[in-house]
């Protein structure tokens, strides 16, 4: 019950659900050392602290990060910050959209990695 409580933050709209999400969500937050994966996922991204950023930092390779305009999880003010400390990062927000994107938006998912693979990382930062 709770679980799903928690995914409700997790879709923009309710019938994006995927029957069975609410168990498979119980499940990937429940295996073994899953929690503490989420727990740790979770503090360094609200922490804030110095040493995530640092982390940003370090990531080398060219970065997409897609996200949902709507993401009541993990708040799209983060997504920037992810952006600004990450060198060659791109940026994708997706409107009407929470924070499980694919699952929502799967076209616009596709087409914002098809378009990233294809070299568009290279322009400007938008809104699909």
């Amino acid at each position: 019950l709770l679980t799903c409580a928690f995914q409700r933050l997790m879709m923009y709209r309710k019938e994006s659900r995927p029957p069975g999400y609410c168990n498979e969500l119980f499940r990937q937050l429940t295996g073994p050392g899953k929690p503490d994966s989420w727990i740790n996922g979770f503090r360094n991204v609200f922490a804030q602290g110095i040493e995530f950023p640092r982390m940003l930092a370090a990531v080398e390779v060219p970065t997409l990060i897609i996200w949902g305009e709507h993401d009541r999880t993990i708040r799209a003010s983060h997504a920037q910050m992810f952006q600004r400390h990450i060198p060659h990062a791109h940026l994708v927000l997706i409107p009407d959209a929470a924070h499980m994107v694919p699952l929502e938006k799967p076209e616009e998912f596709v087409r914002a990695v098809v378009e990233w693979k294809d070299n568009s990382w290279l322009r400007p930062s938008r809104v699909v």
